[in-house]
């Protein structure tokens, strides 16, 4: 199992994640950063846990985000809204939000049930219904309006990366660094 963040906060939800029944990880994980396939229906998918606090979420891999708050409640948030969500605030390190964002921590009302905000995404039945959840995801960024989303965030991530790459050829030009 390897380290996930700086806290390695990640390393206990990344064992349910790598435990899902019917998902395997992809044998070449130059791919992606967590490739999963489901040999069963033939789909595969990006896959990101964020246990407890959803920092540093990079809209621009098009990952499907899966996190667990204090409550210990699951959540699994499709690609194409994980996108929706960031076009709303500013990045968290840069002023662009599909480069890095944070989103707060999925939170509980006190009666037991996710807030609102969160409703949309909470997996009823903890672990047992997470597949499940994963599949209806996956599912959910197939459809042409939120493959569009996803395909939007990936190529700003490429835009940011090449001006990142040119300013950096100007500043050595420039100062011989």
């Amino acid at each position: 199992m390897g380290k996930h963040g700086i806290t390695q906060a990640g390393d206990k939800l990344q064992s349910v994640v790598d435990n899902l029944p019917n998902f395997s990880k992809h044998e070449d994980q130059t791919l992606a950063d967590s490739k999963y396939i489901n040999h069963k229906l033939g789909i595969s998918a990006d896959l990101e846990n964020k246990d407890g606090t959803l920092n540093q979420v990079r809209a621009g891999k098009g990952n499907i985000i899966i996190t667990r708050n204090k409550d210990g409640e699951f959540f699994v948030i499709p690609a194409s809204d994980t996108a929706s969500l960031v076009a709303t605030r500013r990045g968290q390190h840069t002023p662009n939000p599909f480069v890095c964002c944070g989103l707060g921590v999925p939170k509980t009302l006190s009666r037991g049930k996710p807030h609102p905000v969160w409703t949309k995404w909470h997996v009823p039945g903890g672990p047992d219904g997470l597949e499940d959840a994963v599949i209806a995801a996956i599912r959910y960024d197939e459809k042409q309006e939120n493959k569009r989303k996803i395909e939007y965030v990936r190529k700003e991530l490429i835009l940011v990366e090449q001006q990142a790459a040119a300013a950096k050829r100007r500043f050595e030009q420039i100062f011989g660094v």
